[in-house]
C-alpha cells in the first residue's frame, strides 16, 4: 500500500490487527507516522531505510539518532542501508521481501512511503518549463503567459535558496494557491517564497524541523541538548536564523512556529542568544495576547 490519499489508510484497516507484521519502506515523516500507528495497534513493525539512518531529508543526524533510540526502545526493528531488490507474494497471501545481501524477512502487509514526486508527466513535451515540478514566478506564472500553477505540483520561489523547490507541503500549497488566484482574478500579488516546515508527534516524541536544518560551512548554531529525549538546535548565517530543529517535548516545536516570521524576514539578532530568546518571547507574547483577544 501506498499513502497517498484518504482511501489508502481506510484500506489498511483491515490488517490492523494485533501482532500482525508491517513492513515499512521508507523512513521519511509518512512512513514513521504509519509505523507509529501500527506500533500503536499492537502489530510488529519493522522499518526498512535505503539511505544510512532514517528521517534523512527532514532532521538533522541528532535528532535522527533520538528518534532511532526511542524507536527501538518501544520495539520497532529499524534496517537503514537496506536495499529491498524484490517482494515475493505467498500462497497464504503475505510477503517475503528480500533484501540485498541475501537476507529475507517476512510481513503480512507493506506500506511503502519512498518519497513522492510532482503529477506533471501530461505536461512533458508541451511549452511549459518543468524541472522538479512546474517552475513558475513569484506570482505563480508558468513559463506561458496566463498559465499558473499552485500546490505540489508547482516549483516556487524559495525564501532561503536562490533557486526555485518543489516542498510538497500543505502551508506552500495554500499560501502560493491564493497568489495563484488572485492574480487569475485580475489583482496582482506576489509569493514571498517558500519555506519548509515539517512537525509532528510519534512514538511519544514531537519532532519538527524547519529551513536549513543541516550544518554547513559559515554557519553558527546555538543548541539545547540533555539525555532525556529533549532537543533543540537553531542554526544562523551572518547573525540571522535560517533554519531548526526539535525533538522531545511539543513546546520545542511550537518555539519553530514564532521562529518562522524571523527567518522569513531575515531578522538579524548577531551572535547573542539572549536577544533571539527575548524576541521568541515577544512573539510568545504577542500571540497569547491576539489568542485571548479572539476568545
Amino acid at each position: 500500500y501506498n499513502l497517498w490519499s484518504l482511501d489508502d489508510a481506510e484500506a489498511l484497516k483491515p490488517y490492523f490487527d494485533k501482532g500482525g507484521q508491517v513492513a515499512v519502506i521508507g523512513a521519511g515523516f509518512i512512513s514513521l507516522q504509519a509505523a507509529w500507528a501500527a506500533l500503536y495497534r499492537g502489530l510488529n513493525v519493522r522499518v526498512l531505510e535505503l539511505l544510512p539512518r532514517i528521517m534523512p531529508k527532514v532532521v538533522d543526524d541528532r535528532c535522527a539518532q533520538i528518534l532511532t533510540r526511542q524507536m527501538k526502545a518501544m520495539g520497532v526493528d529499524i534496517r537503514v542501508g537496506t536495499i529491498t531488490e524484490n517482494i515475493e507474494r505467498t500462497a497464504e497471501g503475505s510477503f517475503i521481501l528480500h533484501l540485498k545481501g541475501g537476507e529475507a524477512v517476512g510481513a503480512d502487509f507493506i506500506v511503502v512511503g519512498a518519497g513522492v514526486r510532482p503529477n506533471i508527466d501530461f505536461l512533458r513535451g508541451t511549452d511549459i518549463k518543468v524541472e522538479q515540478g512546474i517552475v513558475v514566478n513569484n506570482q505563480m506564472e508558468t513559463s506561458i503567459h496566463g498559465i499558473y500553477a499552485a500546490g505540489d505540483v508547482a516549483q516556487v520561489p524559495s525564501v532561503l535558496e536562490a533557486k526555485s523547490v518543489v516542498h510538497a507541503l500543505w502551508p506552500t500549497a495554500v499560501k502560493s494557491g491564493r497568489i495563484a488566484g488572485t492574480n487569475m482574478a485580475g489583482e496582482r500579488a506576489l509569493y514571498a517564497g517558500s519555506l519548509n516546515m515539517n512537525v509532528t508527534q510519534m512514538f511519544d516524541l514531537t519532532v519538527a524541523s524547519m529551513g536549513d536544518f543541516i550544518e554547513t560551512d559559515g554557519m553558527e548554531t546555538w543548541s539545547e541538548d540533555d539525555t532525556d529525549n529533549q532537543y533543540f538546535k537553531i542554526l544562523l548565517r551572518n547573525g540571522i536564523p535560517v533554519g531548526a530543529v526539535s525533538a522531545g517535548s511539543s513546546e520545542r516545536a511550537s518555539t519553530l512556529g514564532l521562529l518562522q516570521p524571523l527567518i522569513s524576514e531575515k531578522i538579524h539578532v548577531g551572535a547573542q542568544p539572549g536577544r533571539l530568546k527575548s524576541i521568541v518571547a515577544q512573539n510568545l507574547v504577542y500571540h497569547h495576547q491576539a489568542y485571548r483577544k479572539q476568545g
